[in-house]
């Protein structure tokens, strides 16, 4: 009798360590690609990826995730899973099927306090507040990400969450994002959300930051790059900015972002008295966003 229990308590304490790694992943970067490649396919493996599935198709609204939702979930034995994972693919069910709202409010109505329906929130509220910069989904975020940061320290979305939350508009707080910032080098996990701090550094207007931390972390990624060679040029830096740019790969950068990247680059041809590199480069501008009025009107 003594053996069958202990038997039982080891396999609940690899069920429970096997819940923790699969939460975290749920928070990773790249959740839906690090849970799609575990090696176990059993119901709570497949019920992991099914709510990784369901949440990246609220992420993106493309229909193929809204099939294989279907398709995993209808494949489940959902009586056998735990609570919190049946009411987990409840809610994101109900965000797959119905809507955003009616989702956030089977949370709102969670009394819940597990980590997994935490991720689930967080991921949610998030998706929402990007549409609509709701303040109530602002707030949900703001504790949702604390309370994740606490229990499991080190994890990327929290981080990220926050980041977007402390640098864009009405919700804009300096004096947490450098909070934030400071928690990211102190907890070494720099080399996970350098690039996401940079972005956040731009975005919230903190150009000296920015360089810094781009030479801090000596950074190869396209949009950092980017980031920082445009933070140069608001410093007064134009000639350090503009030989960034001009190594910088411009498709590897949002359209929009290439297509003031060329501008610039023209502009200085301008000034140098490069006529054909300037005319070069403004149809470049053009080519990468058609409404650069600017360099349309540059070139005209």
């Amino acid at each position: 009798m003594k053996r069958v229990a202990a038997v039982v308590i080891a396999l609940t304490v690899l069920a429970l360590a096997f819940a923790v790694d699969n939460i975290n992943l749920l928070l990773s970067k790249e959740y839906l690609i690090e849970l799609q490649s575990l090696d176990s396919r059993d119901q709570e493996a497949e019920a992991f990826l099914a709510i990784a599935i369901g949440l990246k198709y609220r992420e993106t609204i493309q229909p193929n995730y809204k099939v294989w939702f279907t398709n995993l979930y209808s494949g489940l034995e959902v009586n056998f899973l735990s609570p919190q994972l049946q009411e987990g693919l409840q809610i994101v069910e109900e965000l797959v099927f119905v809507s955003t709202v009616s989702a956030l409010n089977m949370l709102y109505s969670s009394g819940s306090n597990d980590d997994l329906i935490k991720a689930i929130a967080l991921r949610t509220f998030f998706y929402d507040w990007i549409d609509t910069r709701d303040p109530r989904s602002a707030k949900q975020i703001e504790e949702t990400a604390n309370e994740l940061i606490d229990d499991r320290p080190g994890q990327y979305f929290p981080y990220k969450a926050l980041l977007e939350l402390y640098s864009s508009g009405g919700s804009m707080d300096v004096q947490r994002l450098l909070e934030i910032r400071e928690t990211i080098f102190s907890e070494n996990i720099e080399g996970l959300l350098g690039d996401d701090l940079i972005e956040s550094e731009f975005v919230a207007g903190l150009e000296e930051l920015v360089i810094d931390d781009f030479l801090r972390l000596g950074s190869e990624d396209p949009l950092s790059r980017y980031y920082a060679a445009m933070s140069y040029i608001k410093t007064g830096e134009s000639l350090a900015g503009v030989e960034i740019l001009e190594d910088l790969d411009l498709n590897k950068i949002p359209p929009r972002f290439a297509s003031s990247a060329s501008l610039v680059i023209g502009d200085m041809k301008l000034e140098e008295g490069d006529f054909d590199g300037a005319i070069e480069r403004y149809q470049e501008s053009v080519r990468f966003w058609s409404n650069n009025s600017r360099a349309i009107r540059n070139l005209g």
